[in-house]
């Protein structure tokens, strides 16, 4: 006899547990399928960081509703997350000032905390820091991280008590439809029917996925797990520097440390290289000892080697029904995805039950964004200048929709764009822009 399940999530790590979570509490019956354990697949690799500061407008607005779920996990989802609200330090050097300016200005405008910070000001918060190129920085105070495993841990508690049906060492093979809808998913264990499957399987979502192919890349990163030296001021925060690329943030007994480094794409979710690279540990050295250089030769404890599933724009696929009817998909987080979990189950349980996520935004999410973007009419050089300095202006949310935008615009209203373009303050035109490009 076929197994049969209201929806079906794939999926058991921070998102789909997440997912599950938020339907079981709005009263659905969800039967979530883990191939292994319960955060085993690439959240428990996470480095947890819970901060606002993303260039993206969306994001933020996601990870703001998310954090509020961090801060108060014990009375929203209940059990324990690992939450450390300590703080977020973003430091930043000249060539990058002007875009941190421009994200804390925005985290300002939705009415978060965002404090900017002389260099004199961030070494009172960070008395290790090598003040050397920098020009100053924000500070989150809100913001901080929390344990991606015992997070997800938690989620699936939480899921269970509210009637989810959650199955370890189950393995889907393949997601069933009749070429309209979906009608189930073929497992290790046998099949189950069911109307509605979410994907949201992390690096393995491309080979279960239904359709066109996904624009989401996999490329390997690497993070480092280094000894607390002793006798060393104990500071408490999290950080991340534009000049260096070093983040960090404590963990037990050790300092979490990456930086940001080249990664290599990988194929097969499957095979790809999971020791340390040495060279990767040599340049976080380098880092701290540019950066925080009492921190400099601490030995390391372990290395930590997971994939990303990058789209092309660094934001997610949070989508559906997509092609067929009951099918969502979850994918491509590049990076954000334990920061925003809490916000994306509960959007994605709200675009499965009601046709439309209510509590946060997920509209700019959509795979339909991804198609062939409409081509510009031919510009005379000197316009397409002005565009170019224009975009300049803009955060990369921004810049992504000021091609969309103009093609919208009738024939004399984008003709008159253009004449104030050329002729007019683009500065001042670019401000006059954000609210319509949001």
């Amino acid at each position: 006899m076929t197994d049969t399940a209201d929806i079906v999530v794939i999926g058991g790590g921070v998102i789909g547990t997440s997912t599950a979570f938020h339907l079981a509490k709005r009263g659905a019956k969800p039967l979530l399928l883990e191939k292994r354990a319960i955060g085993s697949g690439e959240t428990h690799k996470s480095g947890g960081f819970v901060q606002t500061h993303w260039d993206h407008l969306g994001e933020v607005r996601l990870i703001a509703f998310a954090r509020h779920v961090f801060q108060n996990w014990s009375d929203v989802v209940g059990g324990e997350c690992g939450w450390e609200q300590k703080g977020y330090l973003h430091v930043t050097g000249s060539e990058r000032e002007a875009n941190v300016r421009r994200t804390h200005q925005m985290l300002l405008d939705e009415h978060l905390e965002s404090i900017w910070l002389e260099p004199a000001e961030l070494a009172k918060l960070q008395p290790l820091l090598n003040l050397d190129g920098l020009v100053g920085g924000t500070h989150e105070p809100a913001s901080g991280w929390a344990n991606p495993l015992t997070t997800t841990r938690s989620l699936a508690d939480a899921a269970r008590r509210h009637g989810a049906g959650i199955r370890e060492g189950v393995t889907v093979t393949r997601i069933v439809h009749d070429g309209t809808k979906i009608t189930g998913v073929e497992t290790s264990a046998g099949p189950i029917a069911a109307p509605i499957v979410i994907l949201c399987a992390g690096p393995w979502t491309a080979e279960l996925h239904v359709g066109e192919p996904l624009p989401i890349q996999l490329e390997r990163g690497q993070v480092t797990y280094l000894e607390r030296p002793g006798g060393l001021p104990d500071v408490e925060i999290g950080f991340y520097d534009e000049v260096t690329g070093l983040y960090t943030h404590p963990d037990g007994a050790t300092n979490l440390v990456g930086i940001d480094a080249p990664f290599a794409k990988v194929a097969d979710p499957e095979d790809y290289k999971r020791e340390l690279d040495p060279e990767y540990l040599e340049g976080v050295q380098r880092a701290l000892a540019r950066r925080l250089p009492k921190l400099a030769g601490a030995a390391l404890v372990r290395g930590v080697v997971g994939l990303y599933d990058f789209t092309p724009v660094g934001q997610p696929i949070i989508d559906g029904p997509l092609g067929l009817a009951g099918y969502y998909v979850a994918a491509g987080f590049s990076g954000t995805g334990f920061k925003s979990a809490p916000a994306t189950g509960l959007g994605l349980a709200e675009l499965v039950l009601d046709g439309k996520a209510h509590s946060v935004d997920l509209s700019h999410l959509t795979l339909a964004r991804f198609a062939p973007a409409p081509s510009l009419p031919p510009f005379p050089p000197a316009l397409v200048t002005k565009i170019n300095a224009l975009g300049a202006l803009l955060s990369p949310d921004e810049q992504a929709r000021l091609v969309p935008y103009m093609t919208s615009l009738p024939p004399g209203e984008l003709a008159a764009f253009a004449m104030e373009l050329m002729t007019g303050d683009v500065a001042a035109l670019a401000t006059r822009l954000r609210s319509a490009l949001r």
